[in-house]
């Protein structure tokens, strides 16, 4: 009696964690029923899967920046009186940026959309029932990726090569400002 309590309680908790966690199964199905007498059934499964991915990623990115910024040569020698230069502000600002080559794969543990189901029933006494069944798939997923990426950048600026040499009197020399950006984006690239 100890026994039956303990299988119906058994049986109860089981049903009432069934309630709260739900479990994916995918499996085959396969029933002997309803035969009759002396009858001999036999159901043989054989299932395999084989999955193969390859990722290959090959990235060369060579970035070359050359930058140079000039408010200019400016000169005033061998004069008399009053001399001024004033030159502007120079700002350069470059950037790269590169993103290479990016590649996922992501493969289902099961086929839940055709799950193999086969059945035996109602046969005759003394009848021989045979049921094979050969369940085979094969994946494979090949990702290749190569990238070769060069940016070469190449910026000069200057405002001239300014002289004022020999005057008598007031030299002025005023440059303008030099403000350069160059931004270069390659992004996602290969994916």
């Amino acid at each position: 009696m100890k026994i039956k309590n303990a299988l119906v309680s058994l049986a109860a908790a089981l049903l009432v964690v069934n309630q709260f966690f739900s479990f994916a199964v995918f499996a085959q199905e396969f029933s002997v029923s309803g035969n009759g007498a002396g009858s001999k059934s036999e159901i043989s499964y054989q299932g395999e899967k084989n999955t193969q991915i390859v990722q290959t990623n090959d990235a060369q990115i060579d970035n070359q920046v050359e930058a140079e910024a000039f408010t200019g040569d400016n000169e005033a020698d061998g004069n008399t009186g009053e001399v001024q230069i004033q030159t502007g502000d120079a700002k350069e600002q470059v950037e790269i940026l590169n993103s290479g080559n990016n590649s996922t794969a992501e493969i289902g543990c099961c086929t839940p959309d055709d799950p193999s189901s086969a059945s035996i029933e109602g046969n005759g006494e003394d009848s021989s029932n045979t049921i094979d069944i050969s369940d085979n798939s094969a994946e494979k997923i090949n990702i290749v990726n190569e990238l070769k990426l060069r940016n070469n950048v190449s910026i000069n600026a200057d405002t001239g090569d300014n002289e004022a040499d020999g005057n008598d009197g007031d030299v002025t020399i005023q440059t303008g400002q030099i403000n350069l950006l160059a931004r270069v984006l390659n992004q996602n690239l290969n994916n």
